[in-house]
């Protein structure tokens, strides 16, 4: 890659980090709500020396908070900028286990791997993927967990019988209301129209069972039925 090129990118990588910075800052896509949810839900469980598999994990913002009680073999993060792996690793430097970041797409990256996960994580990454993708993705992460295993997911959600266009409507109505600047919400909603593509709870449960999950939990959702939190049992 050229110097330019290079420039060019991490420019843009930095601008999108920004804004999605202020996002989690103002809690507009209830990062908080979702980090307590699966606090709980990991500080009730009886497992020890979890190995956590943290796919599309950025900065590790949500893994920093939910992991720093529990008693983990080793964490695992994988994202497809090598920037946000960097924080990544700076974040969780205190975190007491075994620690791999991987420089990957997610899709590609679960293929890689079976039965050697307690627990698996997909935040805000999902929606990114076509169908196929996701049905596929449900048999990878199921064949990459332990038996007893979980495969938590927290991500944006579609209202049956909404079609794409629809659903993609009614989140606009609120995220056209975050605090932005006119450019800033402009190249926020050329990325939502362009590359979300979000599930309803039924036909995730779908796929889950599909892939030989036993159980479909949702753990939360925002008042306003934007956002959820999924865990779904191997």
């Amino acid at each position: 890659m050229h110097s330019s090129q290079k420039t060019e990118d991490t420019e843009k990588f930095f601008n999108q980090w920004a804004i999605y910075q202020r996002v989690i800052a103002e809690n507009y896509m209830v990062h908080a709500e979702i980090a307590m949810t699966l606090q709980r839900f990991l500080q009730a469980l009886p497992l020890h020396r979890l190995r956590f598999l943290d796919l599309g994990c950025g900065d590790a913002f949500i893994a920093k908070k939910i992991l720093a009680a529990c008693e983990l073999e080793q964490y695992c993060g994988v994202d497809l900028s090598p920037t946000a792996l960097q924080f990544a690793e700076a974040n969780l430097k205190a975190l007491a286990c075994t620690k791999h970041f991987i420089t990957e797409d997610l899709t590609v990256s679960i293929a890689g791997y079976q039965q050697e996960f307690d627990i698996i994580c997909a935040g805000y990454s999902l929606h990114h993927l076509q169908l196929v993708e996701k049905q596929n993705f449900f048999k990878q992460c199921a064949n990459a967990l332990k038996v007893n295993g979980y495969f938590l997911m927290y991500d944006l959600i579609r209202i049956e019988p909404e079609t794409r266009s629809q659903c993609l409507q009614r989140h606009w109505q609120t995220y056209s209301q975050w605090a932005f600047s006119e450019s800033e919400l402009s190249s926020i909603k050329t990325h939502v129209f362009a590359q979300d593509h979000a599930e309803s709870s039924q036909s995730l449960n779908v796929m889950a069972t599909n892939a030989g999950f036993k159980s479909m939990e949702n753990l939360y959702v925002d008042q306003q039925n934007l956002f959820a939190v999924y865990c779904f049992a191997n």
